[in-house]
């Protein structure tokens, strides 16, 4: 890895564990703005390709600036074509590197330190670090998150980070990772995890995928609870309700407005 794959190495090593407490979404914010402040500067050093993926990019956030003309919120539009900015930098980054193994090693290993967060506040630990006072207690949404918030987060980072580990033959972190895909109980990144394994087993036996793919078919369906309320019954309904807040309105409400404009379709077809 040369110096400056080292340097990308890096940036992607400290964006998992970029946490400011306070920030109302400080499982993303801090990690925005930084990433805001330094691809442009990055971007600025290397030769851009414009390809066709690049001017689908552009026309896609064209639409995107085009709606926020008529959207709901004004503030939600700006902040949505923020991070869809930043999104598309990732992709033209992306797209100058000869390869994305440095970008891997460097995101898995800061992934990896997520893991060791979590061991101590899986055990109860929320006041861990320094003495009481010192560091407050590490904001969780969805306990146990590591510096991500929500545990679903931190568990669809580390599966992330495990296959981009796998395919760079770079084996030291998966330890570490496999502690962050099990600690937080997040069973979508676990059938995630299955389905990975179905393609990985796939392309060496049809068969074998196949009897793999039916156990994890029947483990889900196991494990899915059938009384109380669930997230998947609350999304099912926000999705159902949304078609026909489309069929009104084809062209959308303008970017960022869902949550404006949901609550006058909220029992349009399911209750929520």
């Amino acid at each position: 890895m040369g110096s400056e794959g080292l340097e990308i190495a890096l940036l992607f090593f400290l964006l998992p564990l970029l946490f400011w407490d306070g920030f109302a979404d400080a499982s993303n914010t801090p990690k925005w703005i930084v990433l805001s402040a330094l691809l442009p500067l990055i971007l600025l050093f290397r030769d851009i390709p414009w390809t066709k993926c690049h001017r689908l990019g552009a026309i896609f956030l064209g639409w995107c600036s085009l709606t926020a003309l008529w959207a709901v919120s004004g503030y939600e539009a700006v902040h949505q074509l923020w991070l869809f900015g930043v999104l598309g930098l990732c992709f033209v980054l992306g797209s100058t590197l000869e390869s994305p193994r440095g970008c891997l090693i460097g995101f898995a290993w800061g992934v990896s330190v997520n893991a060791l967060i979590l061991i101590f506040q899986d055990a109860g630990a929320s006041v861990w670090w320094g003495y009481p006072g010192t560091l407050r207690y590490i904001v969780q949404a969805v306990e146990p998150a590591g510096l991500l918030m929500n545990k679903n987060f931190v568990a669809e980072a580390s599966l992330l980070a495990a296959v981009g580990c796998i395919w760079a033959r770079h084996w030291y972190p998966l330890p570490l990772l496999a502690i962050g895909i099990y600690l937080p109980q997040s069973k979508g990144v676990w059938v995630a995890a299955g389905l990975v394994a179905v393609y990985w087993v796939w392309q060496r036996s049809r068969l074998g995928a196949t009897v793999l793919l039916c156990l994890i078919i029947g483990a889900a369906a196991a494990s899915f609870p059938t009384g109380g309320k669930t997230t998947f019954g609350g999304r099912l309904a926000l999705y159902a309700n949304s078609i026909e807040a489309i069929k009104e309105m084809p062209f959308g409400h303008g970017i960022g407005s869902f949550w404006s404009a949901y609550p006058d379709y909220h029992e349009a077809v399911i209750p929520t």
